[in-house]
């Protein structure tokens, strides 16, 4: 009702304006003042269009004025000003708005981007009194918070959820310095009594309530401020929702498309990679965010089983596993392929005697060379080519071997007696009347299978002490309470671009 008498309003001002074409231009006629239905419009026109002074006239000359009055689109002054940018008339406005249009408007603020504006009513003293009644009363996601007809906004929808949704930095930094979280959903699967009190209360409003959330924490501004480690926090969090995709699946698109943009936001982060020992940092990081725990490629293990195929599939991660691929062989990456095909034949032939080197001359340069990844693949794949040949090679020559010169009857005629008998006894026609034999002795190539299966637990001791050297070699320790030189840290560090989160440690020090 209230909205079709501002309708009237505007429609009875709308009559009262004189216009003339004199020059060409629309004009209001300077002859005839503008006339204005009643003081509401009026206050409401000054507000939309930034018009200060009249602003505070209007204010102290009507007491009784409704200061949260509504145009025929059901907007309230605040409303307007925020919208246009006024932040003089918004402060003016703040000492006498009601809080839930305050609440309404910095929500607007943040929306539409005006930074300065959402910043001066989050810091104004009436939205701090609201902030602190909330927190001390407990409501701090909003779910139970009653819904006005005329908001824009989901009543769970908080500052900082919906600042992180629009990466906005500067107002997520504000927020999280005051104390503001997003406080991470209870699993779908969840029974507490909470989960139930709010599953009872309203099922579409929950659902919605946990994708708002889950929006909000998985957004680039407020991982990178709220997280010290966002690589795995990143991790962690797209694993989380792929889960969450399979079970809720009214929002599985949601869901994926959040764990798409956690995969590209870890990408963006590899892309400002400029160093080796940075690279070396973040692949080596291990642990959890506070501990200073580092191994050889344990975040590259660590996103491979996370399935994080960007990741994997980036380019200075695929520089990184080259350099461990070719560690100890830099010659054989550069040369070219006669030269590369000659250096492997030349491996294959001496891997024989470097197997001997490495069992009674293990600390020798020829037994080292055995532990370089390329190398130790090349030769270990020549082995089981060979161990193949020999498979053949003995089925050949047993078959061979085999011939009717060489029978049970013929070596044995005594067992052959009995077996005839047996047959004759039982009546057993399945086998045959003699059987062909083969060779008594193991052949040469029989021998050497056999020596290849008995030398497979050597063959798992080189890998295994060629894994050891190579982590030792590619930059990393193998064991993970190995922590990176203070030097190394500081120089790092020191030439990675200012993130956003370094930026906020140092304001707030």
């Amino acid at each position: 009702m209230r909205k079709v008498l501002q309708s009237a309003r505007f429609a009875k001002s709308a009559s009262l304006k004189k216009y003339h074409f004199g020059d060409g231009t629309n004009t209001v006629s300077n002859t005839l003042p503008f006339q204005f239905a009643d003081v509401e419009e009026e206050f409401l026109h000054a507000a939309e269009f930034g018009d200060v002074p009249n602003v505070k006239k209007i204010l102290a000359e009507n007491n009784d004025l409704n200061i949260d009055c509504i145009d025929a689109l059901g907007r309230t002054a605040l409303r307007l000003a925020v919208k246009n940018e006024h932040l003089e008339v918004v402060e003016v406005l703040l000492e006498k708005s009601s809080q839930h249009h305050i609440a309404e408007a910095v929500l607007q603020a943040i929306s539409a981007g005006h930074t300065q504006i959402a910043e001066t009513i989050l810091k104004h003293r009436r939205y701090l009194e609201m902030w602190k009644e909330r927190r001390k009363l407990g409501d701090t996601d909003g779910f139970y918070k009653t819904a006005y007809p005329d908001s824009q906004f989901s009543p769970d929808i908080t500052p900082l959820i919906l600042a992180s949704q629009k990466n906005q930095y500067e107002i997520v930094q504000l927020l999280l310095l005051r104390g503001d979280t997003i406080h991470t959903p209870h699993k779908f699967s969840c029974n507490c009594t909470e989960c139930r009190n709010k599953m009872k209360f309203d099922q579409l409003r929950l659902a919605k309530y946990r994708l708002n959330a889950y929006r909000g924490l998985a957004s680039e501004a407020y991982i990178s401020l709220s997280s010290k480690d966002p690589i795995l926090t990143a991790f962690e969090l797209a694993s989380e929702l792929r889960k969450l995709s399979r079970v809720e699946k009214h929002f599985k698109r949601e869901y994926r498309d959040l764990a798409d943009q956690l995969s590209d936001y870890v990408v963006k982060l590899l892309d400002r990679i400029r160093t080796q020992r940075e690279l070396e940092l973040v692949l080596n990081k291990a642990g959890k965010h506070h501990q200073e725990k580092y191994a050889n490629l344990a975040r590259f293990k660590l996103a491979i089983q996370y399935k994080e195929k960007k990741f994997v599939a980036h380019a200075s991660c695929q520089q990184r596993v080259v350099r461990t691929w070719y560690n100890g062989m830099g010659k054989l990456e550069r040369a070219s392929w006669p030269m590369r095909l000659s250096m492997i034949a030349l491996f294959v032939m001496a891997y024989p005697f470097l197997v001997l080197a490495h069992v009674f001359f293990p600390s020798s340069k020829g037994a080292k060379v055995l532990q370089f990844p390329v190398v130790k693949f090349l030769c270990h794949a020549m082995s089981f080519l060979a161990f193949l040949l020999l498979i053949v090679v003995s089925t050949i020559e047993s078959t061979k071997s085999v011939s009717a010169s060489r029978t049970l009857e013929s070596e044995y005629p005594t067992e052959h007696m009995n077996y005839k008998l047996y047959r004759n006894v039982y009546n057993n026609t399945v086998y045959g009347e003699n059987f062909p034999l083969r060779a008594s002795f193991p052949s040469v190539t029989e021998i050497m299978m056999s020596l290849w299966i008995v030398a497979i637990p050597q063959q798992d001791d080189l890998r295994l002490s060629g894994l050891t050297s190579g982590q030792s070699a590619g930059g990393g320790a193998r064991t993970r309470d190995r922590r990176v030189p203070a030097d190394l840290r500081a120089d790092s560090l020191a030439t990675v671009p200012p993130t956003p989160f370094r930026m906020s440690r140092s304001r707030q020090a």
